[in-house]
């Protein structure tokens, strides 16, 4: 058993009395003197005692839900170790803050770790799933207008050759790959080893591509891979999933300068972006099949992979020229990629017709292109 003092009140009036309290083993004892100087004495049984939750300060209020609500304020620190003590299997002696702290922690803890998933999960899953469908939908002609304006603000600063840029869109032509999209084609003067494409129906080629092709077959496996990217819509996908939503969502809406600025801001990115794994694998599968339906040696694509990863491997280590091979780092070159080229070719499920209007074509380029820009 245990004595201590608390405020009491009884329930009848607002008063507060002080009172001698006593924990006894089946009640609570209270002695305290009402205001008309009588001394009183009252008794709580236990199973009608409640005990409010005022946190974990040493301030303790019990309260008894009898004929009148009765209430017992305790300063001494000591009640609650005593009651835990003296009635360990009542609810009322349970440290209620105390014993549901950790477990409310544990319950904060594992829902926000539940919220941190679930956002990951829709950035890293379903924005993506979601910016592709989208971009998937947006009409044809929308994106060749937005993609004309990007292809002007980043041709401003550009040099173009436009002899090689005429020629070059003679030799697409005589691809004749498909009537579906009809792209423009453009030289750029760089010593830079890359071509890419835009969105909409804008393919550029740096001359310093053109001068590292050894023939018309790998030139036109070329095109035919950057074609392939811009008949799947890779460009804008890949905007779709890696710019601002805000961006395509002003596709979506029609608002034309808000989008248009904000794609004019990312003319760089797009110049380096880099498409995904699977949009590569795509591009090369599409692109051999343009070439065996026009009758080209799909073998160009093999020698275009094994050109580029001789160069890859011999300017490992030289980092200011491994800085200049765009190419490498925007449409990576895998052993896998190069393989299943290989088993296009070896297959010799195709027809090749030799074209001599492309041979010319592909000779008058090397020699506007012959010149190195440093």
């Amino acid at each position: 058993m245990y004595k201590t003092t608390a405020s009491f009140f009884d329930g009848k009036t607002s008063a507060k009395h002080l009172a001698e309290v006593e924990f006894l083993p089946h009640q609570i004892s209270i002695s305290y003197i009402n205001d008309g100087q009588e001394s009183l004495y009252c008794a709580w049984e236990l199973d009608r005692v409640a005990k409010d939750d005022v946190g974990v300060s040493s301030f303790t209020r019990l309260t008894y839900l009898g004929e009148t609500k009765q209430v017992l304020e305790f300063e001494d620190g000591q009640v609650k170790g005593w009651m835990v003590f003296l009635y360990p299997n009542h609810p009322f002696s349970r440290a209620k803050f105390d014993a549901t702290f950790g477990k409310n922690i544990f319950v904060l803890l594992s829902a926000l770790v539940g919220v941190f998933v679930f956002l990951a999960s829709i950035y890293y899953y379903g924005l993506p799933l979601f910016s592709d469908t989208v971009a998937r939908i947006i009409p044809q002609y929308i994106e060749n207008k937005y993609g004309e304006g990007i292809k002007n603000t980043y041709l401003r600063t550009e040099s173009i050759d436009t002899t090689a840029s005429h020629t070059l869109q003679l030799f697409f032509e005589n691809l004749n790959f498909t009537k579906d999209i009809n792209p423009q084609l453009y030289v750029v003067k760089s010593d830079v080893v890359n071509a890419f494409t835009f969105p909409g129906n804008t393919i550029i080629v740096f001359d310093e591509m053109i001068r590292r092709t050894e023939t018309k077959e790998q030139l036109a496996a070329l095109l035919a891979h950057e074609y392939s990217h811009m008949t799947q819509r890779h460009a804008l996908r890949s905007m779709a999933a890696n710019m601002s939503s805000g961006i395509l969502l002003s596709i979506v809406v029609g608002d034309a300068s808000g989008a248009l600025g904000g794609l004019a801001q990312n003319v760089d990115q797009l110049r380096l972006l880099k498409y995904s794994r699977n949009f590569e694998t795509e591009a090369d599968t599409y692109g051999m099949q343009l070439l065996k339906q026009s009758k080209i040696d799909p073998s160009g694509m093999t020698g275009l992979f094994k050109i580029l990863k001789k160069e890859e491997k011999n300017i490992i280590g030289n980092s200011n020229i491994l800085d200049k091979l765009e190419f490498l780092s925007t449409h990576p070159l895998t052993e896998e990629r190069i393989k299943n080229a290989e088993e296009v070719e070896f297959k010799k499920d195709y027809i090749v017709k030799e074209n001599s209007t492309l041979q010319s074509l592909y000779n008058q380029l090397k020699l506007q292109t012959i010149s190195v820009v440093f």
